[in-house]
């Protein structure tokens, strides 16, 4: 009796191991980490270390001087700053076609894109603010609690607000910031300054060793929460917004 019990018992976690195995679908790896990274499907979050696979569902969690790199089978990159909170949504792809349905959303953080090997059209990435739509791209993206920022660093990008407006940003070094109530800024040239964000890492192209002139972002972080302009009034030549956020000109 208790060894029939027992086989039942044990049939019943094997199926439910093998049901869990199949939605957790390995989509690529772990590149590399540094410090506290975590990856979450369904669960308790388990700490995740250069090598491990990563799943399509899991919930990707940075903490304080912690980063990730994140390689998907069609060699996509993706990666995630410090303080940052990435979900991996979907990742179908047909290699000999190269065409798939790669769906990811960011909802704090700091992070970098580049993508793969699938058709441009296959990539989407969901943040509260925008989604973005992308044509062979590399780009930095940003959130604070009432902005997103992206900043192209390489290839073109189709940045659509809730309200349903899409700006495109196509040089390198162009960026937009997109607000909580659907208005934005840009497109207009980054300065070229790096800026200091979650505890010590260079946004954008965070990971560099040299980080400089602070002081010359086009826009503050914290004014941007706060609703304050820069500076306190409109520059002539520079884009603003309705949600009084003011970006310097930028020759």
């Amino acid at each position: 009796m208790f060894y029939k019990a027992s086989i039942v018992g044990l049939s019943i976690a094997v199926l439910a191991m093998a049901g869990a195995a199949q939605s957790a679908s390995r989509i690529g790896v772990t590149a590399a980490t540094t410090n506290q990274v975590t990856g979450a499907v369904g669960g308790a979050a388990k700490r995740l270390r250069t090598g491990d696979g990563i799943f399509q569902n899991q919930v990707i969690r940075t903490k304080k001087s912690s980063t990730a790199q994140l390689l998907f089978a069609d060699e996509t990159s993706l990666t995630v700053g410090p303080v940052s909170r990435v979900k991996l949504d979907k990742f179908v792809y047909n290699p000999n076609k190269k065409v798939g349905n790669i769906v990811f959303s960011a909802t704090k953080g700091a992070f970098r894109f580049v993508t793969g090997n699938a058709k441009s059209r296959s990539y989407k990435i969901r943040t509260p603010f925008a989604s973005i739509g992308v044509r062979g791209t590399i780009f930095d993206g940003f959130l604070t609690k009432k902005a997103l920022i992206v900043i192209l660093v390489e290839g073109g990008v189709d940045v659509i607000t809730r309200a349903g407006k899409t700006v495109r940003l196509n040089r390198a070094g162009d960026y937009v910031i997109v607000r909580a109530d659907g208005s934005f800024l840009g497109p207009a040239a980054w300065s070229g300054a790096l800026w200091n964000i979650a505890v010590g890492v260079p946004y954008p192209l965070f990971g560099r060793n040299t980080i400089n002139n602070f002081s010359d972002l086009p826009v503050d972080p914290q004014d941007l929460d706060n609703g304050v302009g820069v500076g306190g009034a409109p520059d002539p030549g520079g884009p603003s917004s309705p949600g009084g956020v003011i970006i310097k000109s930028i020759p």
